[in-house]
């Protein structure tokens, strides 16, 4: 059987769509020392129904625009560290006082960028001018089959942000 060239092509194109789902670490870098240069405004249970607690941090272009506007503004940077929870002998997740999970392992790091990027990085992969980047815990790319921008679309109204709210009381409260 023959393939014709263009069959190849939308093949490589979709692929090529899907990989970038979950990411695109060529272009929203792994940001080295975010531990001390960013702040970190959140620790909660992730979204996404898991077992995973994560802490979140933004650079200071995040927490000054979350102050100031809606959205926030270009150069905005967001960290979340996502934690397996630590688990008792039976295998059930464990919790501390406050309901966040108790954390184990780190599991990975997720970026998220915004900025106008252009043709680079296609609009169907990202989330408005948010773009999104997947680590392990040394800051390696890591495989990551979930679709970033399908998960944080709908949150037009808070700037694709699940933790939107969060990140503007931080703001607003943080008395600099």
């Amino acid at each position: 059987m023959r393939v014709a060239p263009v069959h190849i092509m939308l093949c490589c194109l979709l692929a090529a769509g899907s990989a970038a789902a979950g990411g695109r670490m060529d272009l929203v870098v792994f940001p080295d020392g975010y531990q001390e240069d960013f702040t970190r405004y959140l620790t909660t249970n992730r979204a996404n129904g898991k077992a995973q607690m994560v802490h979140i941090y933004a650079n200071d272009g995040a927490l000054h625009s979350a102050d100031e506007t809606q959205p926030l503004g270009q150069g905005a940077i967001l960290v979340m560290e996502i934690y397996k929870a630590e688990e008792d002998a039976e295998g059930n997740a464990l919790k501390a006082a406050d309901g966040t999970y108790k954390p184990g392992k780190l599991a990975a790091i997720a970026v998220m960028e915004k900025r106008d990027w252009g043709h680079r990085y296609p609009a169907v992969d990202r989330s408005g001018h948010w773009g999104f980047g997947f680590y392990d815990g040394a800051g390696q790319p890591k495989p990551n089959d979930l679709d970033c921008a399908g998960c944080h679309n709908p949150l037009t109204e808070h700037d694709y942000l699940f933790s939107w709210s969060a990140l503007k009381d931080f703001a607003r409260n943080r008395g600099d």
